[in-house]
């Protein structure tokens, strides 16, 4: 794929994910320890994730994007992952500097398979969409 091309995948994913962030629901806190009595490390969502449905099956890895502060033109938005309970239910287990944002957080899933999210991730991990 030309840089190009990789631009305009990119800019259509965008489009995509900020069509869906009026319909964004926050995410849960549940506080988590792994199987060696360990916390999990703020900053560090996907590996966070990673390891839990590791070490919990049944659960799920769910990849998307998080609405975690405000932009010039609107949100701003930073790739992350949450748990999908063994009832369905999405959990963050990991920890924000300051818990009192964490209500204003929505998170839009991905659509898509882990290939995708990552290639976007790589391309910035920041999407910002504006409510004009």
């Amino acid at each position: 794929m030309t840089q190009q091309q990789g631009s305009l995948v990119r800019a259509e994913y965008e489009k995509s994910v900020c069509q869906r962030l009026g319909r964004a629901k926050p995410v849960p806190f549940r506080k988590a320890l792994f199987a060696d009595g360990s916390e999990p490390q703020q900053s560090r969502c996907h590996q966070n994730v990673d390891r839990w449905v590791r070490e919990n099956p049944g659960t799920n890895v769910v990849r998307g994007w998080v609405d975690y502060m405000p932009a010039v033109t609107g949100r701003m938005l930073t790739a992350h992952s949450v748990v999908q309970d063994t009832d369905g239910n999405l959990l963050d287990i990991t920890p924000v500097a300051d818990e009192r944002v964490r209500p204003s957080m929505r998170f839009v899933p991905h659509t898509g398979d882990e290939r995708l999210f990552f290639s976007m991730k790589e391309l910035d991990i920041f999407i910002e969409c504006s409510e004009r």
